[in-house]
């Protein structure tokens, strides 16, 4: 939902308490979290039933919904309690309620950078809502307002990457099938309903089903491109030399960074990879960044993983020629990362520019892969997919077409003396057999005076196509229709017309 005369601001970090009360403020006008009555007993009849135009109380009505649909009653594991393993897995609720109670709104700040707005509340389960919407709608809603790019962000690519609820289990399938399966049935039988009710199927998602339906392709991103840096190239058990003969194309993006040109010297290996096609140096297509793709994933909370991290943040964000040149400066790799950690976290630093965002450019990705780029296994399946969308070709001028030898087949007909005798090898048989043709003698049948009249017929019109010049004391007519059975007269017939 679109607010008139929202606040501008680009980062809430840095804005001063008096700019955060003003912010807080103005949303708090479209966000509520207080009950106006907390113990009001429910309605005789449920206040979802009942239409807006129907209420006489609003505020009678206000309350009757919060209570029925917009609080959070009750907690389980089934539903929402999850371990929480920084606090020694304890149990604890996905969304956060209980909530502590406020008497005033507020804009928080984590350490995380984490933006949140915290409205006045008299009730600690009471979920977020908009008091016109939650009453035009009659149901349960939810309300945030948008107020940091890296929330925004998450948001959608939670929703958008939901899945649907996971189909049941083999184990489970197998227990039903026990159950509705005869005792006298063999085990191979069971075997086979079990096989054929989960192996030769998969769980689809409702939008990979509209997908498919509207024939959209399955792999989009927004047009930009996926570039792969995997560290693992540099491990020397798995470096591959390449030989003489082979080309530089099948160069991993790590090692094409390494032997690029002198002007981009200075430019760090994910600058490069977000920027820039190797190793000719281009701008990505439709000047987009490409999303970058890092291998091994790791962690620096994970203590194996301590000093492979502090590597991949050195070798992404520092510009380099061999890896050994830092070895040679620094005692290790974490030494590396913490003389220099504040210039790794200006290069790293990864901005959402929204403003630079074309409402004109194209919906879904114009495909167009390059040499470095990998495609992935499911990349590959989508488009093999029914009703995909396939780039019009001209017949000749398809991949199949071009790679098929089109003159081996005339090879075979060299025997004969090639294409052009076999052109003409009817008209010579005809000149080298000089037989005239002989006309096969009739046998004795007397015609009924339909069939000698339709006889006749055609014999005036041969003859009017041998002689155009003649005159008819009539119009020939230009077909004939015969009816009636099939049989040895009307074979007779056409015969005679053949011959003559």
């Amino acid at each position: 939902m679109w607010c008139k005369d929202a606040p501008k601001f680009q980062d809430l970090s840095k804005s001063t308490e008096n700019e955060l009360l003003q912010i807080a403020q103005y949303f708090e006008q479209f966000i509520c979290t207080t009950n106006p009555d907390i113990t009001c007993p429910p309605a005789p009849v449920h206040p979802s039933k009942l239409r807006l135009s129907e209420v006489i109380d609003v505020k009678q009505d206000l309350a009757e919904l919060l209570n029925r649909v917009q609080r959070h009653t009750k907690c389980s594991e089934t539903y929402c309690l999850r371990k929480n393993k920084r606090k020694g897995g304890k149990l604890e609720c996905r969304f956060k309620y209980p909530v502590e109670l406020k008497d005033h709104c507020e804009i928080v700040i984590s350490e995380d950078n984490d933006v949140e707005l915290l409205t006045a509340r008299n009730d600690r389960y009471l979920n977020k809502y908009n008091p016109y919407i939650l009453q035009t709608w009659r149901a349960n809603m939810d309300i945030s307002p948008v107020i940091s790019k890296r929330a925004l962000v998450n948001y959608l690519a939670k929703y958008i990457s939901k899945s649907e609820t996971q189909s049941k289990d083999m184990t489970y399938v197998m227990k039903e099938l026990l159950k509705n399966t005869d005792s006298d049935k063999t085990a191979k039988s069971v075997i086979q309903r079990l096989y054929i009710q989960s192996c030769c199927e998969r769980d689809y998602s409702a939008q990979e089903a509209c997908h498919l339906i509207m024939g959209l392709p399955l792999v989009s991103a927004g047009g930009r491109k996926f570039v792969n840096l995997n560290f693992k190239v540099l491990e020397s058990d798995n470096w591959v030399q390449l030989t003489d003969d082979e080309s530089s194309t099948s160069k991993n993006y790590i090692e094409k960074y390494m032997e690029r040109r002198s002007e981009f010297e200075h430019e760090t290996l994910w600058h490069m990879a977000k920027k820039y096609v190797l190793p000719k140096g281009n701008h990505h297509p439709n000047g987009l960044d490409a999303i970058v793709r890092v291998f091994p994933r790791v962690s620096e909370r994970t203590k194996n993983d301590s000093d492979e991290y502090y590597k991949q943040q050195v070798l992404l964000h520092l510009p380099w020629r061999y890896e050994e040149q830092f070895l040679e400066l620094y005692d290790s790799w974490e030494t590396a990362y913490l003389l220099n950690e504040q210039t790794i976290k200006n290069n790293s630093d990864v901005q959402c520019n929204f403003q630079d965002t074309d409402p004109d450019e194209e919906e879904f990705e114009q495909r167009n892969y390059e040499e470095h780029y990998i495609t992935e296994q499911f990349m590959t399946s989508s488009i093999l997919g029914p009703s995909q969308t396939t780039t019009q070709i001209e017949l000749g001028r398809r991949e199949i077409d071009l790679r098929h030898d089109w003159h081996a087949s005339a090879a075979k007909y060299d025997q004969y003396g090639g294409i052009p005798v076999i052109k003409s090898f009817v008209q010579d048989k005809r000149k080298e057999t000089n037989s005239d043709f002989s006309v096969p003698l009739m046998p004795s049948v007397t015609f009924t005076c339909e069939q000698q009249s339709v006889l006749n017929l055609l014999k005036l019109q041969i003859d009017s196509i041998k002689n155009p010049s003649s005159t008819s004391t009539f119009a020939l007519p230009q077909s004939v229709i015969v009816q009636g059975k099939a049989g040895t007269v009307t074979l007779l017939l056409d015969n005679d017309f053949i011959v003559t």
